[in-house]
């Protein structure tokens, strides 16, 4: 939607700068004479609106992808099946397991973007934290990946791990833009 928004302005403003070309071309005989002083600071005022309109936007596209990155970390996290594991049996267990592996790879994939990126976006304590919560929460799934009923007791435990790296993923996207 937002793009259609800009598209609109960008087509309108073309379009009325070229009406306002046209008008000046057809109005005034002196339109193409211009001195080197006159196109100089023209020149120059492109040139540092350019600057800044490019200044530091590396850094803010990263700050977006982290946070874009975050959010599918906090997705996975706060979503009831990571920490409310229900008993199951025979290829539901099968299918519960695989389930619960493949989150868990993901989960290490997004933190292991976050931790190569960490030092520049100065979040390297915040990100180490998460990966601790979550080493802990992996090793205990791990020790208890066949055990369901264990598992479906546990879901205090799982929830403080859901809860630590929830409230520690805010407080990084807070820190982004501090």
């Amino acid at each position: 939607m937002k793009r259609i928004i800009y598209i609109i302005i960008f087509t309108v403003t073309l379009v009325t700068l070229l009406a306002l070309l046209i008008a000046n071309f057809f109005a005034n005989e002196d339109f193409f004479k211009a001195t080197l002083v006159q196109c100089v600071p023209l020149f120059l005022s492109f040139l540092i609106a350019f600057w800044a309109t490019q200044y530091k936007n590396d850094s803010r596209k990263h700050k977006d992808h982290a946070e874009r990155i975050i959010f599918k970390l906090q997705e996975i996290v706060t979503n009831e099946r990571f920490y409310k594991i229900s008993k199951a049996n025979g290829n539901q267990n099968q299918e519960c397991q695989k389930e619960i592996l493949t989150n868990n790879r993901k989960i290490k994939n997004y933190i292991a973007i976050l931790t190569e990126y960490s030092k520049q976006l100065k979040i390297k304590k915040e990100v180490d934290y998460i990966s601790k919560e979550f080493s802990d929460y992996n090793e205990f799934i791990g020790a208890h990946l066949n055990d369901f009923d264990y598992l479906a007791k546990s879901e205090k435990e799982l929830l403080k791990y859901s809860e630590n790296i929830d409230s520690k993923c805010e407080f990084i996207i807070l820190e982004l833009y501090k």
